[in-house]
């Protein structure tokens, strides 16, 4: 017979026991005797959404509603404002899913709703997964930019350099600290304060600071403006993954920091936040803000993007239809601009397109060498046609002669004076407009000369004659247009020197070495797929600008 094994006390509930007996019967003690129930030692926690709309709000923007704080040391949880003249630049920090786009969207609905304050103007660079877009249609909304759209992030940045700028002495001239002592001082209350807004810091970052481009510094730019914006209006919002996405240089311009929830606890440490407060559950928008925690609301109160979504689209109409002005946009370059379009000078020079960084009419030199570069099917020839057009337009007495070691598709255009299309036909054209230039009979800027595919001219008859003839006529003050293929220029060594060493051209869709190679000019780092047919770099005495070459009649 087997053992039966251990004795096995069967357990049997006792009761309640006396605390427990004592606490129903002052329970019952007190709802038979009406005593009301005391006030608790906490309040409760908060709510996991707040509805921006429903928050009681100044509507100025100099307290722009961010959300709702708790409070433990007054027993209150009041409305929780972000304050730019008082904040300066803020960074919100957060892992995905916990709000950061969201929070944003919230300041930038806030800067919508200040008509007890003075205007407010916003931009935003989207380096996340496009989480600001739905703020593009709002009219106080100038634009919403893709982070890797480098060209309108660069305007948009030159734009606000040049407003701070320009502020920094016209808020000195009436000794005005901040946005709203000048609105009052100067008269102008309608001068906007400006937002703006980076999500995704740490990808902003990779992009152009350790990628600058030379013919403006994006992320030095960027760090300028957080650093002088503050006191004149201008102020940086920014999110991040974690805290040392920004860097240290940044860092110290930042004077306000909301955390939400981030993936490493230890994270938590270098922003001075405890590790406890916050937790994988914490919803959308939670966090931790001087110490306090903090729900960030959102219009609609829902964490439902499509809601969100729908509620900006409300708010854009109610702000259309009470006549909120739009905020200046920062447009595209187009990549056909008919040449008829454009001004035909500024200053007396030709206008041959427009400029990238402010779509502003772009002008050809008057004298001197200008070299033209670039691949095939990348717009050389058009931009010859272009020149010789705009220079028409500008200066109708100028005449324009034409040089091409064989005959081309633009050989026989009329907008030429002159045509050679020969070494043998050009010889004594150059012999002529040399025997006028030492006469003494050629006024400065009286004559542009056009050579096309001039490195096929190497080893012919009109090679030396043509060198001399360029010498002569830069000497003279005249302008020399020399176009080739990019690869081909370094094959013609007599004919290419003087177009090199006068670091003026016009290099279009361009290789990465091109500039330096060319014209002893860095272009940085090149996106083929940015440089569609005619877009190009303009460089004058060394200086780079990005432009779009316009088409000719």
């Amino acid at each position: 017979m087997g053992d039966p094994g251990p004795d096995v006390e069967e357990v049997v509930d006792p009761g309640p026991n006396d605390i427990a007996r004592a606490v129903a019967t002052i329970a019952r003690a007190a709802q038979n005797a009406a005593v009301p129930a005391p006030r608790k030692p906490w309040l409760d926690e908060l709510a996991r959404t707040y509805d921006l709309a429903l928050l009681p709000n100044p509507r100025t923007d100099e307290l722009l509603l961010l959300g709702v704080v708790d409070d433990p040391a007054s027993q209150k949880q009041p409305t929780v404002f972000y304050e730019p003249d008082r904040d300066g630049n803020m960074a919100i920090f957060g892992t995905g899913g916990s709000g950061k786009s969201a929070a944003l969207r919230s300041i930038a609905v806030s800067a919508a709703i200040t008509a007890r304050g003075g205007p407010v103007q916003v931009y935003a660079i989207d380096c996340g997964a496009s989480g600001l877009r739905m703020l593009e249609d709002l009219p106080h909304v100038g634009a919403v930019i893709a982070g890797d759209d480098a060209e309108r992030v660069t305007r948009v940045l030159r734009m606000l350099r040049g407003i701070v700028d320009d502020r920094s002495v016209r808020y000195a001239a009436v000794r005005a600290g901040t946005i709203g002592e000048y609105r009052s001082l100067a008269g102008a209350p309608q001068e906007p304060r400006i937002l703006l807004l980076v999500d995704g810091i740490g990808a902003f970052r990779d992009e152009y600071d350790l990628k600058a481009t030379p013919w403006f510094p994006v992320w030095a730019a960027f760090s300028q403006l957080a650093t002088d914006g503050r006191q004149v209006g201008v102020h940086v919002i920014i999110t991040g993954d974690r805290p040392s996405a920004v860097p240290t240089s940044l860092g110290s311009t930042i004077q306000r920091r909301l955390v939400l929830r981030l993936a490493n606890a230890d994270d938590y440490l270098m922003v001075g936040v405890p590790r406890d407060v916050l937790t994988p559950a914490s919803p959308p928008g939670r966090g931790v803000l001087a110490g306090n925690e903090v729900q960030v609301a959102v219009l609609g109160g829902d964490a439902n993007v499509s809601i969100q979504s729908r509620e900006i689209s409300k708010l854009r109409d109610a702000m259309v239809r009470n006549g909120v002005p739009q905020a200046p946009s920062i447009e595209k370059l187009p990549d056909s601009i008919p040449l008829s379009s454009l001004p035909a000078s500024v200053g007396g020079a030709p206008v041959i397109g427009l400029d990238d960084l402010d779509i502003a009419p772009v002008v050809l030199p008057e004298r001197g060498t200008f070299l033209l570069g670039g691949p095939p099917v990348g717009g050389r020839t058009t931009a010859l046609v272009t020149i010789a057009q705009a220079v028409r337009r500008a200066r109708p007495g100028t005449r324009i002669v034409f040089f091409s070691p064989r005959p081309t598709p633009i050989s026989a255009l009329p907008v030429w004076d002159t045509t050679a299309t020969s070494p043998e036909e050009i010889v004594p054209v150059v012999e002529s407009i040399k025997a006028q230039a030492e006469a003494g009979q050629l006024g400065r800027g009286d004559l542009v000369l056009v050579v096309e595919n001039l490195t096929e001219l190497t080893g012919t008859p009109a090679e030396a004659v043509l060198d001399k003839l360029v010498q002569l006529l830069v000497r003279t003050d005249q302008l020399v247009v020399g176009e080739s293929e990019s690869s081909t220029w370094s094959q013609a060594w007599t004919l290419a020197k003087p177009f090199k060493a006068g670091r003026s051209g016009l290099i279009l869709t361009p290789g990465d070495t091109d500039g330096d190679i060319l014209l002893g000019t860095s272009l940085g780092r090149i996106r083929r797929a940015e440089f569609p047919a005619g877009r190009g770099f303009l460089v004058v005495a060394g200086r780079t600008r990005k432009v779009q070459m316009a088409l000719p009649e």
